[in-house]
C-alpha cells in the first residue's frame, strides 16, 4: 500500500476515535492526537512529498510507522467499544467482560481505562517518530526550489533593496539597548545581523516575484501600476491573519469565483481550504512552510537548511544536536545510486548550538534566577517571526507599520493577548497568528 493512501487510512481511523462514544473519558487525549497527526501529514503539505516517493518507489520506513498508528487506532476502538459496553444494561453485555457484580465492574473498566492510556501513550510515540521522518523528508525536499523561484533567484539585483536594507539595519539598531551607542559608531551589525538582512531582502524579493506572478489577487491596474510606476502592491486579502492574528474574511478581485470552502493564503497567495483554520497548529504549519524564517543564529553555521527551516521541528532539532540533514540526505542518496565513496557527512563533528545567551536582534538574555533553555527558544521564535513579516511591503505601511516605534512591543502584547483568549477557550480558534500562542518571559 503506497504511503499517500497509508495516511488517508490512518487519519479515518484517528477520525473515527474521536467519534467513539465509549472514549469520553479520554476524549481531550484523544483529539489532540487526531489534530497532531493532521498537522503532521497534511498542514505541512506532506501527502505532496508522500506522493513523489510513492512515484519514485520510495519510503523511507514510514509503512511501518503507519501500521503501528493504525493498529494502536485500532485497538482504542475496540476498547472504547469494551467500556461502552460494560457501561450498557445488563441485556448488552461484552463477550470478554464478565459483569457479576458493581465491583468487578469497577476492577474491569479500571483495566479497560489503564490499557487505553497505555494505547494512548504508544500511538503518541509512534506519532512523534513518524514526525521526525517526514521533518527530516521536508527539510531535505526544501532545496528542490519551485520553478517561480529559479526564476526569481536568476533575476535577483541585490541593488534593487538598498533601500530596504538600509531600513533593516536602521530598526536592528533601534532595537538595542538604551547603552548601546546606535547613533555614533559604537554600534556595529554583527554577522549574524548581517545575515538575518540577507535573508529579509532574500525573502522581500521572493515575495514581490510571487506578488508578480500572482493570478486572481490584484487588478490589472494595480499590475500596471507596479510594473510602470513601481508601486508597492496593496495588502492581500486576509493580511490581518498573519500581521495581527485577526480573521476577518476577505475577498481578492477574482476570489469571487473561488470555489466554496477556500480562502487566500496573504503569504503564498494560493487558494486553500478553510480547514487549515480549524486550529492554530495548522495555520502555523503552513506559515512557517512560506516564511522559512527560523534559522540558525550561530556565527559561521553554514550548514544549508540553516538558511531557512520549514518547521519548528528541524530548527529545535539543529540548534540542539547541530544535526545537518540536508548532508545527511546527500550521503544516503549517493549510497542509494551506488556511488563507493560518497562525499562524507560534514568532516566537522555536530556541535549543539544551545549556547546562544543572547538574542541577536535585541540582546535579550532570560533572567539569572531563571535560567530557562526554553525561554531563549521562545523568544526567537517571536523576533524572526517578527523580522520576517517585515519584509511584507505591505506590513511598513498603514495601517500595520511595523517599522514604527513600539510597533514591534504593541504585536507582542497582542499576541500575549491572544495566547490568553485561546487558554480560556476548549475549542480551537480561528484566524491564530503566525506563530501561535506566545510564550512570554519576566
Amino acid at each position: 500500500m503506497d504511503t499517500a493512501y497509508n495516511s488517508v487510512w490512518v487519519y479515518e481511523y484517528l477520525e473515527k476515535l474521536t467519534q467513539c462514544s465509549g472514549l469520553k473519558a479520554h476524549h481531550t487525549e484523544i483529539q489532540e492526537l487526531h489534530r497532531a497527526f493532521r498537522e503532521v501529514v497534511y498542514d505541512r503539505r506532506y501527502y505532496l512529498v508522500a506522493q513523489r516517493m510513492d512515484r519514485a518507489n520510495e519510503n523511507r520506513g514510514l509503512s511501518g510507522h503507519y501500521e503501528l498508528l493504525r493498529s494502536s487506532a485500532l485497538q482504542l476502538i475496540h476498547l472504547g467499544e469494551q467500556l461502552e459496553a460494560l457501561g450498557a444494561s445488563t441485556s448488552a453485555s461484552d463477550e470478554t467482560v464478565e459483569r457479576t457484580d458493581s465491583a468487578s465492574v469497577e476492577k474491569t473498566r479500571a483495566e479497560i481505562n489503564n490499557q487505553i492510556r497505555r494505547g494512548i501513550v504508544i500511538a503518541w510515540a509512534g506519532l512523534e517518530d513518524l514526525n521526525g521522518l517526514i521533518t527530516d523528508e521536508l527539510e531535505g525536499d526544501k532545496a528542490r526550489k519551485p520553478f517561480w523561484q529559479q526564476i526569481a533567484d536568476k533575476r535577483f539585483s541585490p541593488a534593487d533593496y538598498r533601500e530596504f536594507e538600509k531600513q533593516l539595519e536602521d530598526w536592528i539598531a533601534g532595537r538595542q539597548p538604551e547603552h548601546e551607542d546606535v547613533q555614533g559608531h559604537g554600534f556595529q551589525l554583527t554577522e549574524t545581523q548581517k545575515r538575518l538582512i540577507r535573508l529579509n531582502v532574500q525573502r522581500r524579493h521572493y515575495l514581490v516575484a510571487l506578488q508578480q506572478n500572482s493570478s486572481g489577487v490584484y487588478t490589472v491596474d494595480q499590475f500596471l501600476a507596479a510594473r510602470e510606476q513601481g508601486v508597492s502592491f496593496p495588502a492581500p486579502p486576509n493580511a490581518d491573519v498573519v500581521i495581527n492574528g485577526s480573521w476577518e474574511r476577505t475577498l481578492a478581485p477574482a476570489d469571487e469565483l473561488a470555489a466554496p470552502g477556500t480562502f487566500r493564503c496573504p503569504c503564498c497567495l494560493e487558494l486553500l481550504s478553510d480547514t487549515l483554520l480549524s486550529d492554530e497548529g495548522s495555520w502555523r504549519s503552513h506559515i512557517y512552510e512560506d516564511l522559512q524564517h527560523l534559522t540558525c543564529l550561530v556565527p559561521g553555521c553554514n550548514v544549508q537548511e540553516a538558511e531557512g527551516f520549514i518547521t519548528a521541528h528541524g530548527w529545535v532539532e539543529h540548534l540542539t544536536t547541530g544535526r545537518r540533514i540536508n548532508e545527511e540526505y546527500d550521503r544516503f542518496e549517493a549510497l542509494e545510486r551506488g556511488e563507493k565513496n560518497p562525499q562524507a557527512v560534514a568532516k566537522e563533528p555536530k556541535t549543539p548550538h544551545v549556547d546562544i545567551e543572547v538574542c541577536p536582534i535585541c540582546q535579550w538574555r532570560p533572567a539569572e534566577e531563571c535560567p530557562d533553555p526554553a525561554a531563549m527558544f521562545t523568544h526567537l521564535k517571536s523576533e524572526l517571526l517578527y523580522f520576517a513579516l517585515l519584509s511584507f511591503p505591505w506590513a511598513l505601511k498603514p495601517p500595520y507599520n511595523l517599522l514604527a516605534k513600539g510597533a514591534f512591543e504593541s504585536w507582542l502584547e497582542h499576541q500575549k493577548g491572544l495566547e490568553g483568549l485561546n487558554r480560556e477557550s476548549d475549542e480551537p480558534s480561528n484566524g491564530l497568528p503566525g506563530v501561535g500562542p506566545v510564550e512570554t518571559q519576566s
